[in-house]
């Protein structure tokens, strides 16, 4: 645990409390899940790529 903590850069003198760790790899897994389930999403729909970037509210290229 030490090692994932030093390369998180959580690494100090006072050790941090177990319930803010739990906190961190919980907040972590629901955002992993959350990107699985949107690229799943993004890759079974037929729309294309302008379309899905509209729809997130990314501004279009001027090319």
């Amino acid at each position: 645990m030490d090692a994932v903590r030093q390369m998180n850069g959580c690494a100090s003198s006072a050790q941090p409390s177990k319930w803010k760790s739990d906190f961190d790899v919980r907040d972590m897994e629901k955002r992993s899940r959350l990107m699985r389930v949107v690229t799943r999403r993004i890759a079974l729909s037929e729309l294309g790529n302008r379309e899905i970037a509209r729809r997130a509210g990314i501004p279009p290229t001027h090319q």
